[in-house]
């Protein structure tokens, strides 16, 4: 009886140092990017808006009809602050039929998915927009950093690495010439062995390369799309979408889109002195396992006395 006592001691203390080093070397929280319950703006054009929907654990935005291309936006009510050398861009989604931009904004400046970090994609040449396929993967956000849109070869903004870190303010989606956007993942997520401390978060050049100069005549639009009125102290992002093919080639639009206002989601799990809620339990699991021992010993000694 006292072997096993003293191997029901001994295990208790090997469980409770055991959840005391998981805790304490947490990961730093996920942070989605899509919000379907969040406020979204739209952005019509050609009579059409996007729409959006939960379904089947996904979020679906969908509206458009071929030579149209509305968008729908919102401004994050809290913006999503992280480091660039410790953080990724995790995203699974399908695009059916038409195509698709998706444009991150970051304060005053902004920059599609749609860009070189994703490597070998489908995209659709001239304007950069995703073509339909399923994409998944993840990207750090180093990367991104370092890449450019397809569309002029233009690099990711330097202004919106500020020591070393980058603030999320908001997102656009597009869909372009009746596309179906199913969006199963789009969050920020820590890299591995990265706990939420500053080690690491070293300030990031914004591009390798110098910016490719381009001719302002070549962007000029010659239509654009309903714009949504907004306060004037949100910034101005511009995207670039493209259609379906037709006999006759459409002029690039521009959109000013002055994102509405919602909040992220967030996966952090809940805490208690530090420690997640399982942790938290099986600390106080085995700390009454070894008070129970130790009651019984000494009650036992008692009771031989």
């Amino acid at each position: 009886m006292k072997k096993l006592l003293s191997c029901l001691l001994v295990l208790s203390l090997i469980g409770a140092a055991l959840c005391l080093t998981l805790t304490s070397g947490a990961d730093a929280p996920t942070y989605e990017l899509i919000d379907p319950d969040a406020q979204w703006t739209d952005v019509p054009n050609g009579g059409c808006t996007v729409s959006i929907e939960k379904k089947n654990g996904a979020v679906v935005f969908s509206g458009s009809a071929p030579g149209t291309w509305p968008a729908t936006q919102c401004t994050y009510a809290e913006s999503i602050t992280v480091p660039v050398e410790n953080y990724s861009l995790k995203y699974e989604f399908e695009v059916d039929a038409g195509n698709t931009n998706i444009t991150f904004f970051f304060g005053s400046a902004h920059f599609p998915l749609s860009s070189t970090a994703l490597g070998d994609v489908n995209f659709e040449a001239g304007s950069g927009d995703l073509m339909p396929d399923t994409y998944k993967g993840t990207i750090k956000l180093s990367d991104l950093v370092k890449a450019t849109t397809n569309l002029n070869s233009t690099p990711f903004p330097e202004s919106a690495v500020v020591d070393g870190n980058l603030e999320f303010t908001g997102i656009v989606v597009y869909s372009v010439a009746g596309a179906t956007i199913t969006v199963k993942k789009l969050e920020l997520v820590p890299n591995k062995g990265y706990d939420g401390g500053e080690s690491g978060a070293e300030p990031v050049d914004g591009s390798e390369d110098e910016p490719v100069d381009v001719d302002p005549s070549e962007d000029e639009p010659q239509s654009e799309p309903d714009i949504v009125d907004e306060p004037e102290s949100v910034p101005e992002v511009i995207a670039q979408p493209s259609e379906e093919p037709s006999s006759e080639p459409r002029a690039e639009s521009q959109a000013s889109v002055e994102p509405a206002v919602s909040e992220p989601a967030s996966n952090e799990p809940v805490r208690i002195l530090g420690m997640e809620l399982w942790a938290f339990i099986l600390v106080l699991v085995a700390a009454a396992a070894v008070i129970a021992v130790i009651l019984y010993i000494i009650l036992g000694k008692k009771k031989k006395a």
